[in-house]
């Protein structure tokens, strides 16, 4: 939602009739009244056309947070995963779920990574109750640069079957750009805002895989099964 303030607009306009006033003053007391009145006009003009221009600049469009991030209570994946209680994390802490027929007794799950190396963990768990599914399930914890929640912004895992085979494709490397704004050093002295909030803090991800049991797998040797 947007608001404009009135207060700069009342302000404007109490501007103008001081400056108004002022010409007048100047005409009686001056010859050239006729030349002073036309730079004020123009400089009136210049800044009711400044003041439209501000407001209708997008200023109000920027990524604003108030979460905050505890590294000591923040979500582990991990914590839940080795407890087997991935379906008991909070649901926004699923970025994307992917969910595959399968009409064989076998399995081929392929991975490929980025060109940066850095792999996200892969993890398949063979569960009883599954017939003719195969589950993957993209799991993010929320990442903190200064106080905002950047996991939206990055980039998600691919993930496509065919033939009786899996392809997990990591997801490609971003270069993420953010422009914080802060209030002036000055004002800061006062208000006791910092200059730096939060830092940053990584989360976690990890993709989880479920596939019936019993099904004959080939696996790429960088997917873990779960114990």
């Amino acid at each position: 939602m947007t608001s404009i303030s009135v207060l700069p607009i009342i302000l404007l306009l109490v501007f103008i009739g001081v400056l108004f006033l002022f010409s007048k003053f100047i005409e009686r007391i001056n010859n050239r009244g006729k030349n002073v009145k036309r730079m004020l006009l123009s400089y009136v003009m210049i800044l009711v056309l400044a003041t439209a221009v501000y407001f209708l600049l997008p200023l109000d469009k920027s990524i604003v947070s108030d979460e905050s991030i505890d590294p000591d209570t923040a979500p582990s994946l991990f914590h839940h995963l080795n407890l087997e209680t991935l379906d008991e994390v909070d649901s926004s802490l699923i970025r994307k779920s992917w969910e595959f027929d399968i009409n064989s007794d076998k399995l081929q799950v392929h991975f490929t990574e980025n060109d940066w190396g850095s792999n996200v963990p892969i993890y398949l768990d063979q569960v009883e109750d599954l017939d003719e599914k195969v589950e993957a399930i993209f799991y993010q914890s929320p990442t903190f640069v200064e106080g905002v929640n950047v996991a939206d912004f990055t980039a998600l895992p691919d993930i496509d079957f065919s033939s009786n085979t899996l392809r997990i494709r990591e997801p490609a490397y971003e270069d993420l750009e953010f422009i914080t704004f802060k209030t002036e050093f000055p004002v800061r002295q006062f208000t006791g805002e910092k200059l730096i909030e939060e830092g940053f803090f990584h989360g976690d991800e990890l993709i989880y895989i479920r596939v019936p049991e019993g099904i004959d797998l080939d696996i790429d040797e960088e997917i873990n099964f779960v114990d």
